[in-house]
């Protein structure tokens, strides 16, 4: 059995999960990483008529240095902290003002889920966290 960790502050969340996004089309803030660090979406966006060609996580904005260090390091804290993960985003879920107004969150604006086991952990957050509503396109 895991035993929860136990967060202070949203500092220390965020420091755990590498921080959230900001995408700008929404209302409240997300999870992101690296459309390139897609298992498959990377393969299919250089398939002309795939779902994936032509994707918009990879122009834009989102291939400026700093959005790629930001979408890393999301990648590289699940990789070190995947037992701490869930109790921190549920802290931010239950501590950030801006989810907490709008109850909304968007996991993945670019990106994907990485594997079964992640799946896993962001069901654990929706389900301990039901005021919210979440959106995983």
């Amino acid at each position: 059995m895991v035993t929860p960790t136990k967060f202070t502050s949203l500092k220390q969340a965020y420091d755990t999960v590498g921080g959230l996004s900001k995408p700008g089309k929404m209302p409240t803030h997300g999870f992101s990483i690296s459309a390139a660090r897609c298992n498959t979406g990377s393969k299919l966006a250089k398939q002309e008529g795939s779902a994936c060609y032509g994707c918009y996580a990879l122009k834009g904005r989102y291939p400026f240095p700093n959005v790629q260090d930001a979408m890393e390091r999301r990648f590289q804290r699940w990789k070190e902290n995947r037992k701490k993960w869930v109790d921190a985003m549920c802290y931010i879920m239950e501590n950030n003002k801006v989810i907490q107004e709008t109850k909304v969150f968007r996991w993945f604006d670019s990106g994907d889920v990485q594997s079964l086991s992640m799946l896993i952990k962001i069901v654990a957050v929706a389900m301990l966290n039901p005021q919210q509503k979440y959106w995983l396109p």
